[in-house]
């Protein structure tokens, strides 16, 4: 077995997307991402992390030249500048049943990334947004992944422990029934808050796309601006995710609240479309498109996955909360929409997981960023969990 480094836009790029499609030929719940989208992740004029950040991608052939295994490993400077401490990264870990295998490629990320003086490594995680691409299934093999959520075989999970890495923090999706949210309570709550307090809630309107991709920026940075992984969003962003989701969003699902007119709180929630992805496997071209839109026409109901949900911590006490989950029940379809999906919940936000079991979800897939620590005398001190079968 041999070990090489592939580039996007160079030929042997090709062999990264190879391996996942040998490693899962056989499984029928997972569902190849978008290849164009794990192409920018590693593109440094699509990414911005490499302004001050580095990366690498392996891919691992055997001695047929198959790909049986690939990973990808990375840095970034300035968020360690923030933090104070060194911690590099390891993502888009594939590898086929073969401990041997695993080795090689968990060896060659991290000898690389120990040329920087690293503290630990985590994994396996995305080299950017924390809320795609993030950590190891641990449990719920027999089911398909949300859109841009990690599946995982279940031998992955031993491979990194025995590596030496351990649990720093549970990724939690949470799953209800549309029809079981008692959306009659939270109107009562929400109309007596807005006749005690000047505060409302806007739909996103395509109409007014500058207007709201501003407004949601701010309830976004004001919410999550606090914590030490956070990385602002500008109102282009928004916008151009926005026009991105234009096809599939539910403009009645994604609105800003407002306190005084000040944009405060927000909630992003889109149909899930990995049932239509999956039969692309991986590729949007004049070939599969039209087999996406022909899907998308013939489905007729959808599941739900909460893409973002937050309140300014300054107003967690104006019931912001209960203003957006009453809005999206007064706007949801419940004939249209099943189940109700919040996904990339860390599990020591307990404010979060509070405010979602309000929407009767609980936790259902659990994912864990794992951590290694590359120094004697450095210790693994795990984040706040809840109790799940996947913790032994």
């Amino acid at each position: 077995m041999t070990i090489i480094e592939v580039e996007p836009g160079q030929k042997n790029w090709k062999l990264f997307h190879r391996v996942p499609r040998v490693v899962y030929r056989n499984n029928p719940y997972w569902i190849c991402p978008f290849e164009g989208e794990i192409d920018k992740i590693f593109n440094p004029s699509e990414n911005k992390v490499f302004d001050e950040g580095e990366a690498k991608c392996f891919v691992l052939l055997a001695d047929d030249q198959t790909p049986i295994g690939r990973i990808a490993a990375f840095i970034d400077h300035k968020r360690n500048k923030i933090r104070g401490e060194k911690t590099g990264g390891i993502g888009f870990f594939e590898c086929i049943e073969h401990k041997e295998a695993a080795i090689l490629l968990f060896e060659k990320a991290e000898n690389y990334l120990a040329k920087f003086d690293i503290d630990y490594i985590d994994g396996p995680v995305n080299f950017g947004e924390r809320d795609k691409f993030w950590g190891l299934l641990t449990n719920c093999f027999d089911q398909p992944p949300l859109y841009q959520e990690n599946y995982h075989p279940a031998y992955y999970h031993p491979y990194f422990k025995e590596r030496g890495y351990k649990p720093l923090e549970q990724i939690l999706t949470m799953k209800g029934l549309v029809a079981d949210i008692n959306f009659d309570r939270l109107k009562k709550i929400a109309d007596r808050l807005k006749s005690r307090s000047p505060v409302r809630v806007e739909n996103f309107d395509f109409k007014m796309i500058d207007r709201y991709s501003r407004d949601f920026s701010i309830a976004y940075n004001g919410s999550f601006g606090h914590y030490d992984h956070f990385k602002p969003v500008t109102p282009s962003q928004v916008k151009k995710l926005m026009e991105e989701a234009r096809l599939i969003a539910d403009p009645a699902l994604v609105s800003v609240a407002y306190y005084e007119d000040e944009p405060v709180g927000f909630a992003a929630i889109f149909p899930d479309i990995n049932p239509l992805v999956k039969v692309t496997n991986g590729k949007l071209n004049w070939r599969t498109l039209p087999v996406l839109f022909a899907k998308k026409l013939l489905k007729r109901r959808y599941d739900l996955k909460g893409m973002g949900f937050g309140v300014n911590p300054d107003y967690h006490s104006k019931g912001i909360y209960s203003l957006l989950i009453d809005k999206m029940g007064r706007e949801m379809n419940r004939e249209k929409y099943h189940h109700l999906y919040l996904a990339t919940i860390r599990a020591h936000n307990t404010v979060a997981v509070s405010v979602y079991e309000k929407l009767s979800t609980k936790p259902e897939r659990i994912h864990y960023t794992m951590r290694k620590a590359m120094k004697k005398g450095l210790q693994v001190e795990p984040f706040e969990f809840i109790t799940t079968k996947s913790d032994s």
